[in-house]
């Protein structure tokens, strides 16, 4: 799924690991915001959106997409309005976190945010045993140096809330991660 394609459907992720959602910045430069798993939605309705996709989700394992066209949606809007409640719940969630990430990145201290980025992403990828992460990648998802992100992980493994390995983050205590990610500033 491509970023700006013409495309109309609602996509949602149905099998595989991992997939990664890159947006484009204002630099036309791709960043990686973010890394979801099975029964995520990883692209939304051009039509229902009210414009071009957002985003660019790839897979560096192979997985399954579930395209759902407008057209469908639509059937779903008249004949099943329970569904339809479902879907515009799941929309609602994706601005909601969207708009605490936003907030995230202009007021969390590094610690906070990756702590923050971490706890979500380990909450929509929770079948796997451990995040596929570099630091380069988790510095990315949370506007930070790759030399920062590895300070705040080597604290972080020494408190006994994750343990890192190359290109993979293994979380031991999500909940104390939570905690981290909301202490206040």
């Amino acid at each position: 799924m491509m970023r700006r394609d013409p495309g109309s459907s609602l996509a949602l992720q149905s099998s595989g690991r991992e997939h990664h959602k890159h947006v484009l910045g204002s630099l036309a430069q791709r960043v990686r915001v973010g890394l979801v798993g099975p029964g995520a939605a990883v692209g939304q309705s051009v039509r229902f959106g009210g414009g071009p996709r957002l985003v660019t989700a790839s897979a560096p394992t192979p997985c399954e997409i579930l395209a759902v066209s407008d057209t469908a949606l639509s059937r779903v809007a008249e004949q099943n309005p329970k569904i339809w409640r479902a879907v515009a719940k799941l929309l609602y969630g994706q601005l909601r976190y969207a708009l605490r990430f936003g907030a995230d990145m202009l007021t969390l201290p590094p610690a906070q945010r990756v702590a923050a980025r971490l706890s979500d992403i380990a909450e929509v990828t929770s079948r796997l045993d451990a995040l596929p992460l570099s630091q380069q990648a988790l510095g990315e998802m949370t506007g930070l140096t790759r030399k920062t992100v590895n300070a705040v992980l080597r604290r972080l493994e020494a408190d006994g809330v994750l343990v890192c390995d190359y290109r993979r983050i293994e979380i031991r205590d999500v909940d104390r991660l939570r905690y981290i990610a909301r202490l206040s500033t």
